[in-house]
């Protein structure tokens, strides 16, 4: 190869050098800004370094809001799912268990959270897509409001998959997804939205 060739070459690679790097930045400044506008949002501080590295926490509504990437393991622990978690603690010193899932066969890491060997199935007419469980039917019945009702169905009919839970001191919504597109903030946001309904109901 000549000198002329060898620069030609050299300069093609610089090229598409700079311009990888380039489409790295702006992915990356894409993802880290739709992080910034959920935060800003619900006035929450953002620790950012990736999608799948990032902290969003602060009050909201009076209550510890936070959110954040969670890796979950299936039972034989073979596959890792990558997923939101969004919680608020919880005072439950008797252990009350609260379980609403929309499970999906592809996912079988969601089944093994907040889980019972022998959990009460909850009656309810928001479909046979979502399976509600409890150790307390009591319980279950003082989350279950006429407006909690409407707000599970808003939340999880427009998503393939997803947990609402409590658990010990934990309140939680678990997406199994990232956040890195614009068309999934309105579902986290409902998803924000129920546990803080479901919070709410229980103060009252």
């Amino acid at each position: 190869m000549g000198t002329t060739g060898f620069i030609i070459v050299m300069s093609i690679l610089a090229i598409a050098s700079v311009t990888a790097a380039i489409i790295r930045n702006r992915n990356f400044r894409k993802k880290e800004k739709l992080h910034e506008g959920l935060g800003e949002t619900y006035g929450l501080s953002l620790a950012y370094a990736s999608e799948r590295s990032f902290t969003l926490f602060g009050t909201y509504q009076e209550y510890s809001l936070r959110i954040e990437p969670v890796e979950l393991p299936n039972r034989s622990r073979e596959t890792i799912l990558e997923a939101l978690k969004i919680s608020i603690p919880m005072v439950n010193p008797q252990r009350k268990l609260f379980r609403a899932i929309k499970p999906l066969e592809e996912l079988p890491h969601l089944d093994i959270i907040a889980d019972l060997d022998q959990p009460s199935f909850v009656r309810h007419d928001l479909g046979e897509w979502l399976q509600i469980t409890t150790n307390d039917l009591l319980f279950a019945s003082l989350i279950l409001s006429d407006d909690i009702k409407i707000s599970l169905y808003d939340t999880f009919n427009k998503i393939d998959a997803g947990l609402v839970f409590i658990e010990d001191e934990e309140l939680a919504f678990i997406f199994p997804e990232l956040l890195t597109d614009s068309e999934q903030v309105v579902s986290i946001e409902k998803m924000i939205q129920l546990i803080v309904d479901i919070k709410d109901e229980l103060n009252r």
